[in-house]
């Protein structure tokens, strides 16, 4: 093989090799902002609240809820008791769907054991903090999450 073949060679699969890696593209840049910040993080809980209707809040954060994560993906979502197993009456879906709505700032969960739409309005949505609140049954509660 002459020295001429063995450069055309190395520079064809230098132009392949930097075609490919050009075409990585990460299928996240084109989400939206807010879908963008949710996404791929561990959700931890850092308050629970029942609210009431002069919109004072009444603490329901139990040191069980503290290893609690809740995650997201581009289509699912995961609530999932940590080492301490705590009632799921705060969050009582497991896992399953959620759509959001950047607009409005909308979360629409489904529910895991029914085809229920639980609708949370995001009150705050940070790298590292997310609020939501929602009405279950009657009782309006709120949660927040930090990203740890």
């Amino acid at each position: 093989m002459n020295l001429k073949n063995i450069i055309k060679g190395s520079l064809v699969l230098g132009i392949a090799s930097l075609t490919l890696i050009a075409c990585d593209k990460d299928d996240n840049d084109n989400l939206p902002e807010k879908v963008k910040l949710l996404i791929d993080k561990d959700w931890k809980i850092k308050k629970a609240n029942v609210i009431d209707a002069s919109n004072n809040a009444t603490s329901v954060y139990k040191d069980c809820m503290k290893d609690d994560v809740l995650k997201f993906n581009t289509t699912n979502y995961s609530f999932s008791d940590g080492t301490t197993a705590c009632d799921s009456t705060i969050l009582p879906y497991y896992s399953s769907t959620y759509t959001i709505n950047t607009t409005t700032d909308s979360l629409f969960f489904k529910a895991k054991a029914t085809d229920k739409i639980h609708k949370m309005k995001i009150l705050k949505l940070s790298a590292d903090s997310l609020i939501v609140r929602w009405t279950d049954n009657t009782v309006v509660k709120e949660l927040g999450f930090v990203n740890k």
